[in-house]
């Protein structure tokens, strides 16, 4: 009976693997038979999974920057949210966050270099921009609706409406 095996999970092992490599030692240090050495997995199943090195990085990135997402998504719905809890999210203050922004410099220097690269980054950060500009919208209407002087100030829009507004 064949074995079956959880392509998706395969493949995610791989990149979290790759950024461990990647925050450790940087990009240099990012080839295929390090994965392969580290996962335990043959080359021949790393290079299915992967055309090449820089698919490998962008792969790395790209769930890096999921997990960052991820991150700030969970704190923009939290019943208690605020800008500080959102940008937080985003910053590295813990050992997986600054993981996932290791990765991110790495990446930033290698596509400094490759245009495509460079448009994949590119986006990333205008999307990211437009998620922090849109919960700040979002808590500034918040708290105009409610009438406060807290609406216009820094640490209205910083502190959950429940704490700010009596």
């Amino acid at each position: 009976m064949p074995k079956y095996v959880d392509h998706h999970a395969r493949r995610l092992l791989v990149t979290e693997v790759a950024a461990e490599i990647v925050a450790a030692r940087g990009v240099e240090a990012l080839t295929v038979r390090a994965v392969a050495a580290a996962t335990g997995f043959s080359t021949a199943v790393v290079s299915h999974y992967f055309l090449d090195k820089r698919d490998l990085l962008r792969s790395t990135f790209r769930a890096a920057a999921n997990r960052s997402t991820s991150r700030f998504e969970s704190a923009a719905t939290a019943d208690r949210r605020s800008v500080v809890s959102c940008l937080s999210a985003l910053l590295p203050l813990d050992d997986d966050s600054r993981r996932d922004w290791r990765v991110f410099v790495a990446f930033w220097g290698t596509a400094a270099s490759d245009n495509e690269l460079a448009v994949e980054q590119r986006d990333r950060v205008r999307s990211a921009r437009g998620r922090i500009e849109h919960i700040v919208a979002e808590l500034t209407n918040a708290y105009r609706s409610r009438g406060t002087a807290a609406a216009i100030s820094l640490p209205g829009l910083i502190s959950p409406p429940a704490t700010t507004c009596a």
